[in-house]
């Protein structure tokens, strides 16, 4: 009987490896999809200004910069609120972690009216001038996640909204953490960051690493709304060796910087007649 069943298993592995070398997933299907995002019954509109954030304390920190007290209601199981700043009503949702829930989120907000995006989120750094408690512009993105070859192939290489991240360039010109501007690499597998990697995007100027960016500057296209990102360095990974600071006060000074500099970016913008990202076709 054992060795029946291990001669089983053995053929389904056989069998299986098969059917994956003959069927071979499709990387990019431009056809529409069956299932489009739209305003369900009992959704709420969201402002055109809309700011995203990776973590709760971000969220709450946010929200209570503009003043966002009203009843949280969600969107896809994540919190969302509304307040204003400088005048101008701002959503506020958040946290949102990795490509997948990113743009799950945003598709829907996207449906139910937000125009202008901005994501405050974290980096590990991959270059040693990028230190815990910098904060990193991104100017384009390289995609190691698995969402933004459903949108577009994988030949374009994404980048945010030149208008929205002049923007964010004005509202850091005082601030006292340094601030840098560079690609970033996104990856789905946070536990799968090797040193042959590193070192690739390394060689390749890549400031740090995330898991979203890349995916959200996609879908900024894909949907023509203004996108654009700012993320605050929270730990290093150059030396090969994990150095974590999420719990320093260096680390905590870069959040609280990086969210009045989104607010200031989101109060700032003026809804253009067509707003949308560009992409670059890489050579």
């Amino acid at each position: 009987m054992k060795k029946v069943l291990i001669m089983s298993l053995i053929g389904f592995v056989i069998i299986s490896n098969t059917l994956l070398k003959v069927m071979p997933a499709l990387s990019f299907d431009p056809e529409p999809a069956i299932v489009n995002p739209t305003p369900a019954p009992g959704d709420s509109s969201v402002t055109p200004r809309v700011i995203v954030t990776c973590s709760r304390q971000d969220f709450d920190l946010v929200c209570g910069l503009a003043g966002a007290t009203d009843p949280l209601s969600y969107v896809w199981y994540c919190p969302l609120r509304h307040g204003s700043w400088s005048g101008k009503p701002v959503t506020i949702v958040g946290p949102l972690i990795g490509a997948p829930h990113t743009i799950m989120v945003v598709e829907k907000l996207i449906a139910l009216g937000a125009r202008m995006i901005l994501f405050f989120g974290y980096t590990g750094s991959l270059q040693s001038d990028v230190r815990i408690g910098d904060l990193v512009i991104p100017t384009s993105a390289v995609s190691g996640e698995g969402t933004s070859k459903h949108y577009y192939p994988e030949i374009y290489r994404p980048i945010p909204d030149s208008p929205l991240v002049n923007l964010l360039i004005q509202s850091l010109s005082g601030v006292t953490a340094p601030v840098h501007q560079g690609a970033i690499w996104s990856n789905d597998a946070i536990y799968r960051e090797t040193v042959t990697l590193v070192q690739y995007y390394q060689n390749l100027g890549v400031k740090g690493v995330d898991m979203e960016m890349s995916a959200f500057f996609t879908l900024g296209k894909y949907r023509q709304v203004a996108v654009a990102g700012l993320l605050a360095v929270s730990d290093e990974l150059f030396t090969y060796t994990w150095n974590p600071g999420f719990d320093t006060p260096i680390f905590q000074e870069a959040r609280n910087l990086g969210a009045r500099a989104v607010l200031d970016t989101a109060a700032a913008w003026n809804e253009p007649s067509k707003a949308g990202t560009l992409y670059l076709l890489l050579e």
